[in-house]
């Protein structure tokens, strides 16, 4: 049986890499964040919080998809920040 991707396994994996809790939030709604969060539906989305709005929304079908798509943001964002104007 494979190794699902869960949000604790996330938390694990973003501290072993030593990346900003004020970057993201897994379980709530936060500002100047990236965000994960289950929807009743047993979807999940992600999406940045700012002032109290969700930008850049995407809806996940399951937890393991949305960790992926989390921290495929995640490393698009920090590399964005990275590259040269």
């Amino acid at each position: 049986m494979p190794i699902r991707f869960t949000t604790s396994r996330l938390l694990k994996k973003l501290e072993n890499l030593g990346i900003s809790h004020e970057l993201y939030s897994l379980g709530e709604q936060m500002d100047d964040s990236l965000c994960l969060l289950p929807l009743p539906t047993g979807e999940w989305e992600t999406f940045i919080g700012e002032r109290g709005e969700k930008t850049d929304r995407r809806v996940w079908p399951d937890e393991e998809a949305a960790c992926f798509g989390f921290l495929g943001r995640l490393a698009w964002t920090q590399w964005q920040s990275e590259v040269p104007a």
